[in-house]
């Protein structure tokens, strides 16, 4: 039944009288052409499985054939597949749950047959870069997938979708080499470069339907999930992307396609708990869960397994990391405790500025584990260590703030049923990791003095109580969401989920949107005759000066060691707004609030002291650069 098959095959000249090309397999298959360089590459796509193939010379004289084994289908017990899918900003995953049985992690294979030998460096580059590669990487790892496309050897088109194979491609990186300053790499493709969004999830979902069909899967049903961030358009948008592509794959594949009739779409906020209550077995009597992925965090707060809020901020790992390590690749060596030759091997292949996170992301995913237990450790004590251990402390700390904020005024509206103490925090998501180069031993556990500062945040901003059983990390980061898709529909009955009334996260930081005020601790909650967003301004920086000083505050009073306070870097001193750095830090915000404006629409709730935050971070990793020990 399956009605799609690609069929590559390398036609570039210097391989003399050994190059050959294929004749048309089926009746229907079409044909295209890509030239990068030197290379040049010939592509077959066939309404069916091509069981032999005529191979021609330059000439077109026949060569002989070439006869293909048939794949086999394998029974299986269930006939029915639900799939979960958590398209991430850096990452990409899926859960699966055959028939009525438990969710599971689907280890993706490529559905790759290799006809002809060759030399397997030079195969392996061909495939990944204008094919698929032979496996996945990590293997045994795989999925998440890297959320990048490539489209090497097409020549792009502005507003063009690219076709899925011969236009562009999943790019799964070498996690040895992560130099991707090149144009044909598609990275961001869930925020801003949306035209590819189509491809790259269209080779997903063949990619996992045809190991359903391998196993005779006659019907898959899919769900997904999306940041509550997302604008009324870009969920909309997002939605009616889903139901094109499944339409196109029940064409190809044979098989029923379609949105799951259990909450096919919901916010990546609420199946993050659900993965945590029935998968990990975690209350959500008085609890926040967080999910800190690579752009955005979505938070939920829960009072006896109901929902009393949620919100997606575009606040997250890249803020929290990756925003500090940028400008300051000169000093990766003394940070992560590097040999002078890696540090500036790895310093050379960061230094694209196009595609910085997503570089950074294949690199942390290939080494980080063994930087934390090796170099990372050995080096707590240096000085660049020591400061970018209280740089990215205090980026994540103000994410903690603003959970105490949000706690602050859900108590303040007479919402939250226990007033004593800040919620229990679930934790989870690829950023969730930066957890542990916090910790002197390169590994948190709940004996991390981070858990005495952030205990510290939380209280002084909330004005609650701390919580005995503060923290919990997920031991699966990037897991939660994906997996809490495809629960049972016997599992933990959650509330709330079905509010008609729209959910807005508070603003921490007062300011002015379209001439009207809206105070720290209002929610941002557009009225329904805007159209336009003329203009959006922060006017006070208060909250954030209050964390600044709790940071500093905690760290001495509970004379935490792991954490060093913040600092005046290069002159001494704790650290202090001083006329300068306001002055810094109010052209960031300015820039920043500039983007909001245009259609209501299209814009996504931002909560003001985040922006400011992110900005204050921005603007202190830029001035650490230009210190010298």
């Amino acid at each position: 039944k399956w009605k799609e098959y690609f069929v590559l095959v390398e036609t570039s000249e210097d391989f003399g009288g050994l190059a050959f090309k294929i004749e048309q397999p089926t009746d229907k298959a079409t044909q295209e052409t890509r030239k990068s360089g030197q290379e040049s590459y010939q592509y077959w796509k066939c309404d069916r499985y091509p069981e032999i193939l005529s191979a021609i010379d330059g000439d077109a004289k026949f060569l002989g054939l070439l006869p293909l084994s048939v794949p086999k289908v394998q029974a299986s017990s269930a006939g029915t597949w639900t799939v979960g899918v958590d398209f991430g900003t850096s990452l990409t995953n899926f859960y699966i749950r055959k028939g009525n049985g438990q969710p599971e992690r689907l280890n993706l294979q490529t559905n790759l047959l290799k006809i002809t030998k060759g030399l397997e460096d030079i195969q392996a580059v061909t495939y990944r870069e204008f094919f698929v590669p032979d496996t996945f990487l990590p293997e045994g790892n795989n999925p998440p997938l890297a959320s990048i496309l490539t489209a090497r050897g097409w020549q792009e088109s502005i507003g063009q979708i690219p076709d899925l194979i011969s236009h562009a491609r999943i790019y799964v990186p070498r996690l040895d080499i992560f130099d991707f300053n090149k144009e044909y790499l598609k990275t961001n493709i869930k925020w801003q470069k949306v035209e590819y969004q189509r491809p790259f999830l269209g080779q997903l979902l063949r990619l996992i339907s045809a190991q359903a069909a391998a196993e005779n899967v006659q019907m898959i049903d899919w769900a997904i999930s999306y940041p509550s961030a997302f604008s009324r358009m870009e969920k909309g948008g997002y939605a009616s992307s889903w139901n094109l592509l499944l339409e196109n794959l029940t064409t190809v594949t044979g098989q029923t396609h379609k949105l799951s009739d259990n909450e096919a779409i919901r916010t990546e906020s609420i199946v993050f708990a659900q993965f945590f209550a029935d998968v990990l077995n975690k209350n959500l009597i008085h609890t926040t869960c967080v999910d800190i992925g690579g752009g955005t965090s979505d938070i939920s707060i829960w009072q006896e397994n109901t929902l009393i809020h949620q919100a997606s901020v575009p606040y997250a790992g890249r803020d929290i990391f990756h925003r500090i390590l940028q400008p300051n690749l000169a000093f990766i060596g003394d940070i992560f405790g590097l040999s002078p030759q890696n540090a500036n091997s790895v310093r050379q292949q960061l230094s694209s500025k196009a595609n910085f996170n997503s570089a950074l992301d294949t690199y942390l995913r290939g080494n980080a584990d063994k930087i934390l237990t090796d170099g990372y450790v050995i080096n707590i004590g240096k000085q660049r260590n020591r400061e970018f251990r209280t740089l990215v402390a205090f980026a994540l700390g103000g994410l903690y703030h603003y959970f105490g904020l949000i706690q602050k005024h859900l108590n303040q509206e007479s919402t939250l049923k226990r007033t004593a103490d800040v919620t229990s925090i679930l934790v989870g998501g690829n950023g969730s990791r930066f957890l542990h180069w916090l910790s002197t031993s390169g590994r948190y556990d709940e004996n991390s003095e981070i858990n005495i500062l952030l205990n510290g945040i939380l209280t002084k901003a909330s004005g609650l109580k701390g919580n005995p059983d503060l923290m919990t990390l997920s031991p699966y980061p990037k897991d939660e969401a994906c997996g809490g898709l495809v629960v049972s529909p016997d599992g933990e009955k959650l509330k709330g989920l079905d509010q008609k009334q729209e959910d807005y996260p508070f603003l921490g930081e007062a300011c002015k949107i379209n001439d009207q005020d809206f105070t720290a601790d209002q929610r941002l909650d557009l009225p329904g005759s805007w159209e336009n967003i003329e203009d959006f301004r922060i006017t006070s920086f208060n909250e954030l000066e209050r964390y600044i000083a709790n940071f500093n505050v905690i760290i001495a009073d509970e004379k935490i060691k792991e954490i060093d306070p913040l600092r005046n870097f290069g002159k001494g001193g704790l650290f202090s707004l001083t006329d300068d750095l306001r002055t810094l830090l109010q052209t960031s915000v300015t820039q920043a609030c500039l983007r909001k404006k245009g259609s209501v629409a299209e814009f996504e709730p931002e909560p003001p002291f985040l922006i400011t935050l992110r900005c204050l971070v921005g603007v202190l990793a830029d001035q650490w650069s230009k210190t010298t020990n």
